[in-house]
């Protein structure tokens, strides 16, 4: 019998290799290159992403923080990824109308504010062998994913 290995996508290792990845790029970034808007929200997207990456290793009970709180953190890094990530197009773009990257922060700290400080937000989560799945509430999800 030939014993194979495999390396999940969602698996902890990579999961770590990733953040490792990501911080390493953050970094290297910032001792590279000249300080710009454009640098300065690409690191801030690298730092959420590797946040984000972090909260799922520990997700399932790391440095003695419960997984709630791995929750919350994981939901808060994703949620300021989409501003960020229009921020930075708008500003590579010199898109002139600001409106629609300050509506889009506006509607990221709400919802900050509601993974960050309310009851209502998550159902649960579940940690398997391969990948970690953040519950929310059904009517809090839907419109999340909106």
């Amino acid at each position: 019998m030939k014993k194979q290995n495999y390396l999940y996508c969602f698996s902890p290792p990579v999961m770590i290799a990733t953040f490792v990845i990501e911080m390493s790029l953050m970094v290297a970034s910032f001792v590279r290159y000249k300080m710009t808007t454009a640098l300065r929200l690409t690191m801030s997207i690298l730092f959420f992403l590797a946040l984000f990456q972090l909260s799922e290793y520990f997700v399932c009970g790391g440095l003695g923080i419960q997984a709630a709180s791995w929750s919350r953190i994981g939901y808060i890094a994703i949620t300021m990824l989409p501003p960020l990530g229009l921020h930075l197009v708008a500003h590579i773009g010199d898109l002139k109308r600001r409106w629609p990257v300050a509506a889009a922060y506006v509607v990221a700290a709400c919802w900050i504010v509601l993974f960050g400080f309310s009851e209502l937000a998550f159902r649960g989560h579940l940690c398997a062998g391969n990948y970690v799945i953040f519950q929310l509430y059904a009517g809090i999800g839907g419109w999340y994913f909106v």
